[in-house]
């Protein structure tokens, strides 16, 4: 997951990279909203989940720069390292790389190859994380703005990304919710009231049952933590295939938060 500022808070999005040691590198369309907000600010954070339940995941602050046919000078200086970052990165996804050339006749133009560009997040700070034990319960209400069947793809997923923002800083780590917002996050800092954050909702790529992008579903929902770890939203954003969308949320008809889906 990858934590990027957006002006009023963060923004988080999933992404496959590959580490050279030092920085990780992905690639994404040079059209997508991450790479506006990288080039307007460069610092970020990123969530790298465990390989296997019960290990500790990875949490990086990082600044990233964007190689791309608008940076000639960097791409000449580069080049060596940026092919085998390429290459590095189809050898560590091969799967979703070969399901990536399977929906190929169906990409949109700005998902072409042509259209993409290669980012390394230099790591500034990593630490390990324990993700927090997922005990009994239930997730909250997906808000009603949010297509049906993107609430039915991630129907049962409690185990989130939780992305804060204090002053300058992003801060991202692993979180179970439950009813009403609530978020268990284990040990870590209690955030002020009304911190700006968001909240990201994917499955895992062990838990998916396609690699190809056309198959994938999510969504991220932007808005505040207060010191108890609830979570109000305030805006949605989704993806299911080559669609997205996002939408301002209506308040709560309830007092519980709880609103019923349609």
């Amino acid at each position: 997951m990858l934590v990027y500022r957006v002006g009023d808070g963060p923004a988080m999005t999933p992404v496959a990279c590959w580490s050279d040691g030092g920085g990780l590198w992905l690639t994404t369309s040079r059209h997508a909203a991450k790479i506006a907000a990288l080039r307007n600010d460069p610092t970020c954070a990123l969530w790298i989940s465990p390989p296997l339940a019960g290990e500790p995941g990875v949490a990086v602050d990082g600044t990233a720069r964007v190689y791309d046919l608008s940076d000639p000078v960097g791409l000449a200086l580069h080049a060596p390292a940026i092919s085998a970052a390429l290459a590095a990165l189809a050898l560590t996804h091969r799967a979703s790389l070969a399901g990536y050339v399977r929906d190929l006749p169906r990409l949109p133009t700005v998902w072409m190859p042509q259209s993409r560009v290669l980012v390394r997040v230099r790591i500034d700070r990593a630490r390990s994380r324990m993700p927090p034990e997922q005990t009994p319960g239930v997730g909250p209400v997906l808000p009603t703005e949010v297509p049906s069947a993107v609430r039915r793809g991630l129907t049962g997923i409690r185990r989130v990304t939780l992305a804060t923002q204090r002053g300058n800083a992003l801060t991202v780590q692993p979180a179970v919710w439950g009813a009403g917002f609530k978020l268990d996050v284990g040990a870590t800092v209690v955030p002020d009231g009304d911190t700006p954050a968001c909240v990201t909702v994917d499955r895992e790529p062990g838990d998916r049952t396609s690699d190809r992008p056309s198959d994938q579903v999510g969504l991220m929902l932007r808005g505040t933590v207060d010191s108890g770890f609830r979570f109000h939203p305030i805006r949605a954003t989704w993806w299911q295939g080559f669609r997205s969308d996002s939408t301002a949320l209506r308040a709560p008809a309830t007092t519980s938060g709880i609103v019923l889906p349609d």
